[in-house]
């Protein structure tokens, strides 16, 4: 569910959800077939469940393995699975005209002895029990069982090419997921039980996929440009839109450096060996035809690799390969792209922006956009220019703001510019000064010019911008802060604020639904898909290296090294377990207030006072620690109990208190027993304190030392039906002083029968992500990235449940765990309906019927 909160100092909405999340994806692309009209409707559900996790990184080179939780992934408790020789971070499979050969092992738990792996061997042969092999992608899916070979003790399946792909020519086409599964009993006790182990990896058609099939220059060694190390400022890459271990990749020399375009190529997420090439000569002889001066100093930009083209912008100018898709392979030929409206312009401060998304079908390669954006300065005055082109990318044209825009402002800079295929439209990101941003959405033709009439009106935000970035169902705006928007650009939803740095690079890990914004201090954050949350990752990632995500979503540093022959080396960024070290409390004691059975408030206290008079205001006004994007995240207690935080407050009415946060009680919190604190068996008489608010608690029949101690200040007296007290000093003669969470709810005077109240200890506690409490199912058999195609007047029904992991926990009922959120609500009707099953599952329906004949796109995310 989504919680609005207002923040008055930007008069905004911050939308949050009441969990912390990690995703999958499913696709469901929808399209029928009728004369030359085709009707597409993207439909993703995004899977969510709560768990961040993960482990520590270390740098490896690509020519070993690296023993991390990637690696897990094709290593359950029973078997592991190898194909071929090359190794990486991970089990990466290769689809060429060859079959295609994978051979899995028991394994053999260190525990164990040789006569025990002998046994365990034994009872697979003599049970029978063999692994099975599931592929599947957009378009198709099929199940493979493995034969057991007796002599060598391992299980493989030998499948031919045809069985899986009888197409072989160069073509965009989704990257293959591999799961391993092995189904078996197991004897606990006198019990059996089944379990089923599972192993994830990639295959990837290397015959098919456009860039492997091209050399692009001169191959080399990687040691070419092992003595200009020390010159390269960053790495340049571009990952392939539908194969993302499938990248290219590009070092920056810094100024007056090594000078030359050097690329390399890579297969495996440069994990493993790579192609080196340089393309200094291809594009010099290109210049040297139109410009007397030539090629001297040329070096690379920017490069983007779409669909069916490589991009490269470097200083001299923007270079387009020939179609990828060509029948005729071998050196790639390159075109020197002529733009007057750039004539004269600086490309080194110029930027190539492209919303990368995977097309398969050729009559939809017109959704690829390019657009090149240079803001310079020209005799102190901002000279900025943008243009546009469309596949084939025959015509460009300028993407100015708006008419009324540059009347209003001419020197308007423009920042970026790309292209929603689910709306047709262009957002264009431009500025006036360098500490406000502003979005326009413009209607998009393929063969006119941008229309100069906005579709929504231009959205006017104070901060310092550097992109926009389209992913799924939001829209990201990045820079000093970062913005998301659910509709396409028509408004935006703060989500946080950075100090002293800014976001200059997004990716998108889609397996996972999570975007990374690495700042130009090297510093990591992620946001979620239609989530206005964030977390940051206790990584700092150098300079002179960049990022990639494969295709499985294992986020991934590259950075290049002399010493190994890829030419590189790697380290995994381990997302989850990044998220939950991540520890973000503050030491300040909170009280504790039930509000039902299953909610709470917690009221941050200020600084315990030492001095007896409280009733002083407390200046300057006390601030609260907790902000906006705490909410979703987790309190535990040290003496058990957890919640968590699904609104924030971050002032509060009574003095002593500077916030307060509400939550869900997933854990139920634990108060001192009996035997620890023996007054909790006597009455307890609450009276006025010498405060506004204060009170004093005493207590009836004790002798005065064995009453409140200094070990009670920070705990909360916790009486049902009643306000809760937070300990905050002593009196003489064994009473305390308190503060009362609800002091509407404290009469002048009122006591509570011994065992009726409880001593919490709310001074002990820690914040950060929670574990994972749900998943989410897809009924009918429905795989990850399915593709299913819906005819005119059709309706399909998708039914989708969040399962509960542990019954245990306290969970509200009938809560609703999914929402919808539609990208382009015309293209296609989409009716929702909630319920939940007889163990409080929540269910979700939804049906989707074409009433549309003509080319649509929608993406409907199902968000947990």
């Amino acid at each position: 569910m989504k919680q609005n909160i207002h923040i008055p100092e930007k008069n905004l909405n911050a939308h949050h959800n009441y969990r912390s999340y990690q995703w999958a994806t499913y696709y469901c692309t929808m399209a029928f077939r009728r004369l030359s009209v085709k009707t597409i409707v993207f439909l993703s559900i995004l899977l969510i469940s709560v768990q961040l996790m993960g482990t520590s990184t270390k740098i490896t080179s690509p020519d070993t393995v690296e023993p991390d939780d990637a690696a897990k992934d094709v290593e359950t408790e029973s078997f592991h699975c190898v194909s071929g020789s090359e190794k990486s971070n991970r089990l990466r499979l290769y689809l060429s005209l060859e079959n295609l050969v994978v051979d899995c092992v028991p394994l053999n738990e260190p525990r164990f002895s040789r006569k025990d792996y002998s046994d365990k061997i034994e009872l697979f042969i003599s049970s029978g029990i063999r692994p099975t092999m599931a592929i599947y992608n957009s378009t198709n899916s099929a199940t493979f069982p493995m034969k057991l070979n007796v002599n060598t003790a391992t299980w493989r399946v030998d499948i031919p090419r045809y069985k899986i792909s009888i197409n072989t020519v160069a073509a965009p086409g989704d990257e293959w997921t591999v799961e391993f599964n092995i189904l078996y009993t197991i004897s606990v006790y006198v019990k059996k039980e089944l379990r089923q182990d599972t192993a994830k990896a990639t295959l990837l058609d290397v015959t098919r996929e456009p860039i492997l099939q091209w050399t692009i220059g001169e191959e080399i060694s990687p040691h070419v440009i092992v003595p200009h190390l020390h010159q390269v400022v960053k790495l340049q890459v571009s990952q392939s839109p539908c194969a993302r271990d499938v990248a290219v990749l590009a070092p920056v020399f810094a100024s007056g450096g090594h000078t030359g375009v050097i690329l390399s190529v890579t297969r495996s997420a440069f994990t493993a060996q790579a192609r080196w090439f340089n393309a200094t000569k291809s594009l010099c002889s290109l210049i040297s035809e139109v410009c007397v001066a030539g090629c001297t100093g040329i070096s690379i930009v920017d490069l983007k690799l779409t669909n069916c083209h490589l991009f490269l912008l470097t200083n001299r100018g923007l270079f387009m390969s020939q179609d990828l898709l060509s029948p005729v392979t071998g050196p790639l030929n390159f075109t020197l792209v002529f733009l007057p409206a750039l004539a004269q312009m600086d490309y080194s401060a110029a930027t190539i922006w492209f919303s990368s998304e995977c097309l398969i079908d050729r009559i939809f390669f017109s959704d690829d956009t390019i657009s090149l954006v240079s803001s310079q300065i020209e005799d102190n005055n901002l000279k900025s220019r943008c243009v546009y082109s469309k596949y084939p990318f025959k015509k460009w044209f300028q993407c100015n703001s708006s008419t009324a825009e540059i009347i209003k402002n001419p020197k308007q800079g423009y920042l970026s510019f790309v292209y929603d295929r689910h709306q047709h439209t262009g957002l264009l990101l431009s500025r006036a000064k360098e500490t406000d941003a502003m979005v326009s959405v413009f209607e998009l033709d393929e063969e006119k010019p941008l229309n100069p009439r906005t579709k929504f009106p231009p959205v006017n935000l104070d901060f310092r911008a550097t992109g926009i970035f389209l992913w799924d169902n939001n829209v990201i705006l990045y820079g000093s802060e970062v913005w998301t928007s659910l509709d396409r650009g028509s408004t935006f939803n703060w989500v946080f604020s950075l100090d002293n740095q800014v976001v200059v690079n997004v990716l998108s890990c889609n397996a996972i639904g999570v975007v990374v914004l690495l700042t130009d201090h090297g510093h990591l954050y992620i946001i979620k898909s239609g989530l206005t949350r964030y977390a940051w990752l206790n990584e700092t990632l150098a300079s002179d290296s960049t990022l990639v995500c494969d295709y499985l979503g294992i986020l991934i540093a590259i950075q290049l090294d002399k010493d190994h022959p890829s030419g590189f080396i790697y380290k995994t960024i381990k997302i989850k377990t990044l998220i939950e070290k991540n520890e973000v409390g503050f030491a300040r004691p909170l009280a504790l207030q039930y509000t039902t059975d299953h909610t709470v408030l917690l009221h941050e206290n200020v600084a315990i006072q030492s001095g007896p008079n409280t009733s002083q205001p407390l200046t300057p006004a006390p601030v609260s620690h907790f902000t906006y994007g705490n909410v979703g995240k987790v309190i535990y207690f040290s003496d058990g109990g957890m919640m968590v935080i699904t609104d924030v407050f971050q002032s509060h009415y009574l003095k002593g208190f500077s916030g307060a946060v509400a939550g869900e009680i997933l854990e139920p919190f634990r108060g001192s027993s009996l035997n620890e604190e023996p007054i909790q068996s006597h009455d307890l008489l609450v009276k006025e304190g010498p405060g506004n608010f204060s009170v004093t608690l005493q207590l009836r029949d004790l002798d005065p030392s064995m009453g409140f101690n200094s070990s009670h200040i920070g705990k909360t007296v916790v009486a049902p039906g009643f306000s809760s007290y937070l300990i905050t000093e002593l009196l003489p003669s064994g009473h305390a002083l308190a503060e009362p969470t609800m002091p509407a709810l404290v009469p002048p005077m009122t006591s509570h029968h011994g065992k009726e109240w409880l001593l919490f200890n709310t001074s002990g506690w820690s914040m950060k992500e929670g574990p994972c409490y749900h998943s989410i199912e897809a009924k009918g058999g429905l795989q990850k990235k399915a593709l299913v195609r819906i005819n005119v007047r059709e309706q399909l029904n998708f039914t989708f449940k969040s399962i509960t992991s542990n019954y245990n926990l306290s969970m509200v009922y009938h809560k609703k765990l999914m929402r919808v959120v539609l990208t382009n609500p015309v293209a296609i009707r989409v009716n929702v309906f909630h319920y939940w099953d007889n163990i409080n599952n929540h269910m979700l329906n939804l049906t989707a019927f074409s009433h549309l004949c003509k080319k649509v796109g929608l993406d409907s995310s199902i968000i947990h």
